[in-house]
């Protein structure tokens, strides 16, 4: 049946008797949106089910009401798949390493994050958008083998451990309140194994280095330190402090040295959830160049002890590569017999000190090294500024001697 209006549009019904013997009209769309052939094969259907049941306006609505559900249904499973694909990109390998970054960076291991974030992206971006609980010890092992054959096995060995200790996190995150809450999606998303623990470990690339300078060796690297500028006077300092880490001492602020001449550095080293606090005497030749960077921090109106230009502290690299520098100098110039790093001229402090008498105990004291154990921690409680003080001051002895 079709109904006509003055425009010249009109509407198409079905027309029916209900199972009360009520005549009905079902609507069926507008003219001419709905053709004439359209309106006949839709009233055909109409009728089909009409045939069937006499209830027609009941029939429909049930129809009605079924479409609806099945709309909702996919509706949901649509969210649903949404919602899994935007949880699938937060718990990547990818995530996953960032995160751990960062949780370096909150427990202020700045240095370790800066590792763990350059062997990430050089060495495993290949691996970043796996889902965490997908990536298996076959991965983490072919991986691993990338770097070996391109001759870096000791950085393979650096990956390997932390991407372990990045899934540890996570798969500890549960029953340790002190990791960050950031880490249990991992868990919740499936992860229940840590695939770069499983691999084993390339303990044969790790091989400890034991250059140490000469003393004369030793002299000449002062001497051309004294050339250096800042980054110079800095590492001097480091040297006259009985070879301090140069990442701890370069973030020093004029706010850590009090009027007693005690610097307070922070050894966030190891697994301690909180930095050591670790207090050095300033003696000898450390005093003078301390007093020094704090008078050239008050004329630059900065609160870092060691700057170039007040705005930032130095840089751990900018050290590394004057010592990389003045190691290929002196070895042109034949002042060094083998070439030597930044770690080597920590080693030699240490050597220098034990050569003098200093004992084992006090240059640990004095280096903030292998005091992890249960007695430094918990029940040796003495400050060692004495014996600190009678090293530093010996230390200056034998580098003015030169």
């Amino acid at each position: 049946m079709h109904r006509a209006i003055p425009s010249g549009n009109g509407r198409w019904y079905f027309r029916y008797t209900d199972s009360f013997g009520k005549r009905q009209l079902h609507a069926m769309g507008h003219f001419p949106d709905l053709s004439l052939a359209d309106a006949r094969s839709e009233a055909a259907k109409l009728a089909l089910i009409y045939q069937q049941d006499r209830n027609l306006k009941a029939v429909l609505q049930e129809q009605e009401a079924a479409r609806e559900q099945t709309r909702r249904q996919q509706d949901q499973a649509r969210i649903e798949q949404e919602r899994q694909q935007a949880n699938s990109a937060q718990v990547t390998v990818g995530a996953l390493m960032d995160l751990y970054v960062a949780d370096l960076k909150q427990r202020g291991k700045v240095s370790s994050a800066g590792d763990a974030q350059s062997v990430f992206t050089i060495h495993a971006a290949h691996l970043r958008a796996l889902p965490a609980n997908a990536l298996t010890r076959q991965h983490v092992t072919d991986t691993l083998r990338m770097v070996v054959e391109s001759g870096k096995g000791r950085t393979a060995g650096v990956l390997r451990s932390y991407l372990s200790a990045a899934f540890k996190r996570a798969l500890d995150a549960e029953d340790d309140a002190s990791i960050p809450a950031g880490f249990l999606i991992f868990r919740q998303a499936g992860l229940e194994r840590n695939p770069a623990a499983e691999t084993k470990a390339l303990t044969q690339f790790v091989r400890a280095r034991d250059r140490h300078l000469s003393e004369m060796e030793f002299r000449h690297l002062w001497r051309r330190l004294g050339d250096a500028g800042i980054p110079g006077a800095a590492l001097q300092t480091a040297i006259t402090l009985g070879g301090q880490r140069i990442a701890q001492l370069l973030r020093a602020q004029v706010s850590d040295v009090d009027d007693e001449g005690i610097l307070t550095l922070r050894d966030p080293k190891g697994r301690r959830t909180e930095a050591r606090l670790h207090f050095l005497p300033l003696a000898g030749l450390a005093e003078v160049l301390v007093n020094n960077a704090l008078v050239r921090a008050r004329e630059l109106g900065t609160t870092w002890l060691f700057t170039t230009d007040g705005d930032k502290a130095l840089h751990p690299d900018t050290l590394s590569h004057l010592v990389g520098d003045l190691s290929k100098v002196m070895l042109e110039a034949g002042e060094a017999a083998t070439p030597f790093q930044m770690k080597d001229v920590r080693r030699t402090l240490e050597t220098t000190l034990s050569r003098m008498g200093v004992s084992e105990s006090h240059r640990a004291q004095l280096q903030s090294h292998g005091l992890a154990g249960v007695q430094a921690r918990h029940y040796d409680k003495h400050n060692y500024l004495a014996e600190k003080r009678a090293a530093l001051i010996q230390l200056t002895a034998w580098i003015n001697q030169g």
